[in-house]
């Protein structure tokens, strides 16, 4: 009887000296569990990004650029288009003229990590729209000139693509840019920015799995953009005489 009473006594024991050995295989097994859960989740942002139609990949030939230079109309002139696209590949930076200034005139040359995808022409320089590459994704700036920037925030994922249109409302003094830009999955960012005197001024900013930009009776952008959940909604927004808004 006392033979088993020791027994059970030393019982405990072995359990704990048994835990003790395999803490070890405990801690490395939820170690294991816990990063195939961040990289599962990782590996699938990566997917949707390299999938993306609008990916960009730095092995693949440099595509030839297109032309960047838009030349607005200034105030005195009178407006030629009612809106012009262009999709910008390449870091470039061309003179634009102002009506009646014969010198032309110049944005700063951008940077290896800039995109100069407007040109607005003053008196005085140039107000320079440019996107830049940073490490949360592509910004919107905007150079007022003298010297006033703007940053309108992220427009794309990094390395993504921009597309940028440029509208000549007849009943507005200033041209309205127009930029949007791939985010995440399948979603897209929409902004819409012009100038009030000589700052630079965002109407609208707008996000949906998709974007469609056509033009009104005025020359005004009008956005379309589709969301999905829970079901496909379409919205429609644009300039009713004050404010850019839904429509």
């Amino acid at each position: 009887m006392r033979f088993v009473a020791a027994l059970v006594r030393l019982l405990p024991l072995a359990f704990m000296g048994r835990l003790a050995l395999a803490f070890p295989e405990i801690t490395l097994a939820v170690f294991v569990v816990s990063s195939s859960v961040v990289v599962g989740h990782e590996l699938k942002a990566w997917r949707e990004w390299y999938w993306d139609p609008v990916t960009v990949r730095p092995w693949a030939p440099t595509p030839k650029p297109s032309p960047s230079a838009i030349a607005a109309p200034s105030p005195q002139a009178t407006p030629a288009v009612a809106a012009v696209t262009t999709a910008l590949s390449a870091p470039i930076a061309i003179p634009v003229a102002v009506a009646g200034v014969a010198a032309p005139h110049l944005c700063r040359p951008p940077a290896d990590n800039e995109r100069l995808v407007f040109v607005r022409p003053v008196t005085s320089g140039a107000d320079c729209v440019r996107t830049v590459e940073r490490d949360d994704g592509i910004h919107l700036i905007v150079e007022t000139n003298p010297g006033v920037i703007a940053d309108y925030g992220v427009i794309a994922k990094p390395r993504g693509a921009t597309i940028t249109r440029v509208f000549v409302p007849n009943d507005w003094p200033n041209p309205v840019v127009v930029v949007s830009g791939s985010r995440l999955g399948a979603m897209s960012m929409l902004v819409v920015v012009t100038w009030q005197a000589r700052s630079s001024t965002r109407l609208f900013v707008g996000m949906g799995e998709r974007m469609d930009i056509a033009t009104d009776a005025k020359g005004w952008p009008r956005v379309s953009i589709t969301t999905m959940d829970p079901a496909p909604h379409i919205r429609t927004y644009g300039w009713d005489g004050n404010t850019f808004g839904e429509q």
